[in-house]
């Protein structure tokens, strides 16, 4: 005989301790392996544990308490996601630990934020009412008939367990000794279920869903927190909150007008930043187009370039190809400590044979790299930035 649990239906063994005349063994886990026999797993802390010693089993209580708040927490989960989205949203697993809890349902869609907190504040509600809830064993046929839902696949005994919350209408008695006999009948969950429950809802104190997700093509999850979890959750989100309003140098709740007053500046300043650029990039067109070079018949730049970023070396190496008219743009730059080159082509050029990612890539074995691309346009890296300028050298040549 044990007080513990073991996992079974989602719900994680228990733990504890099992103290005997000689020692005292941590309890980490629980198991079933067979109808019947349960395994105590855990570890020696004190002493000695022997075979045919008479010893007492200690629940961790505050564990336990934890468990069973998720465990009812799920079934209200449960009742409120068939209430929000429809009878087709049936239960396809779960975990109930102390920690957390985690559900997954029928659906193809993922949960909208409203549906979120339409579920959430059905849950709390129903925690707020304080249901009864209670276990009942009776035949699998009465349980059907009182519209229990039993978890799909799951095999069960002709005499089966029913966990029952709210439901007042059909327990008159109870219902009148609740001290909330309105909210009472507000929810109403059955279920086949062999887990470890609270009470009444309130013990649950307070549910939150922290996340929502795919699983499987159709099968969506839920995971929350209740209790002692959630009110630690919604207290560091408190203080992250203060911690981002303290560097923001506001109020909490101001905290989003701040922020959108921020981004709101931040773009103005993003788009003065780009015009200067282009104002900037517009000057280093016109004066490399000053600057060109004709060889063998073909107009050509080839010069080194400061560059913000790759992008923008990018769109310089365009402009100029668009500006030339006709000829070949070869441009240099130090990106990142990183050597770039670009080679940009002429359609017409392009039609005569001439190839940008095969020049590209024979001016890269100066910077020591590789590259290619299309004719019209290829860039390369390297890892040598002092042969940039030998590179930009050999374009005359190369140009026959």
């Amino acid at each position: 005989r044990t007080p513990c649990y073991a996992e079974s239906g989602g719900q994680v063994g228990d733990a504890g301790l099992l103290i005997g005349p000689n020692g005292k063994l941590q309890i980490d886990d629980v198991q079933r392996p067979v109808p019947g026999v349960f395994v105590h797993r855990g570890r020696v802390i004190e002493g000695t544990i022997s075979l045919k010693e008479q010893v007492e089993v200690q629940v961790d209580a505050e564990r336990r308490r934890d468990i069973v708040r998720n465990h009812t927490a799920t079934h209200l989960l449960h009742r409120a996601l068939r209430d929000t989205l429809g009878d087709h949203a049936e239960q396809k697993g779960s975990l109930v630990a102390p920690d957390r809890l985690r559900f997954d349902f029928n659906n193809q869609r993922g949960l909208t934020q409203q549906q979120i907190q339409q579920i959430e504040s059905l849950v709390n509600a129903w925690i707020r009412a304080d249901s009864l809830v209670h276990a009942d064993e009776m035949p699998q046929a009465a349980a059907k008939n009182l519209g229990a839902m039993a978890l799909f696949g799951e095999k069960y005994g002709d005499i089966v367990r029913v966990v029952t919350v709210g439901c007042a209408e059909h327990h008159p008695a109870e219902h009148l000794a609740s001290a909330h006999p309105v909210a009472e009948a507000g929810v109403c969950s059955r279920e086949l279920c062999g887990g470890t429950h609270v009470g009444r809802t309130g013990e649950i104190g307070f549910f939150r869903i922290i996340g929502e997700g795919s699983v499987a093509a159709g099968v969506r999850r839920i995971e929350a927190l209740t209790g002692r979890g959630a009110a630690e959750w919604v207290a560091q989100q408190t203080e992250t909150l203060r911690t981002l309003a303290d560097k923001l140098g506001t109020q909490p709740a101001q905290v989003e007008e701040r922020l959108e007053a921020l981004l709101h500046d931040h773009k103005q300043r993003k788009q003065e930043i780009d015009r200067l650029r282009a104002q900037i990039a517009g000057g280093h067109v016109d004066r490399l187009l000053s600057e060109r070079k004709r060889h063998n018949g073909i107009a050509y730049i080839a010069a080194r370039v400061e560059a913000p970023d790759a992008e923008g070396f990018r769109s310089l190496g365009e402009q100029l190809r668009e500006r030339i008219e006709s000829g070949i743009v070869v441009l240099g730059s130090v990106l990142d400590d990183k050597p770039m080159l670009l080679v940009a082509v002429t359609p017409d050029l392009v039609k005569a044979g001439r190839h940008a990612g095969n020049l590209v890539k024979t001016l890269a074995a100066a910077i020591g790299g590789g590259g290619g691309g299309r004719p019209d346009f290829a860039q390369a890296g390297g890892r040598d930035a002092s042969g940039l300028d030998q590179a930009l050298a050999q374009v005359a040549t190369l140009l026959g």
